[in-house]
């Protein structure tokens, strides 16, 4: 399961301090943050991308008094936090690469395969 949280924060550091001690809970929530950051001109406002291994751990997280006040604590204001799950038809680290099927009349001498192509995975 994925959720989408936004809201407000006092700082990024704060909150990113939290989350690092938090860090046994996070594993044990089965959570893996997706991306964690400010808007570029707002960083007061945060969103995090979360995926949980299952709907256990994020009944768990949500129902975790302590960490809510260590949320708290470190800038988070909860009362306007909105927590929206995602889809789970999504696409991921998707780096973009057009494979070319046949050669171009204009260029034939060269190779059409583009260089995303040739890494190795």
């Amino acid at each position: 399961m994925i959720v989408k949280i936004e809201g407000p924060i006092a700082t990024f550091a704060k909150w990113k301090a939290m989350v690092q001690s938090n860090s046994e809970k996070i594993k044990k929530y089965g959570m893996t943050f997706l991306y964690a950051g400010t808007e570029k001109d707002n960083d007061s406002k945060i969103t995090t991308i979360i995926r949980f291994d299952s709907m256990d751990g994020l009944k768990a997280f949500k129902a975790d008094e302590q960490l809510h006040k260590e949320r708290a604590a470190a800038g988070v204001v909860l009362e306007k936090s909105v927590t929206t799950p995602m889809g789970e038809d999504l696409l991921e680290q998707y780096k973009g690469c057009l494979l070319y099927t046949s050669p171009s009349p204009r260029d034939s001498w060269a190779s059409r395969m583009p260089s995303c192509a040739w890494k190795k995975k």
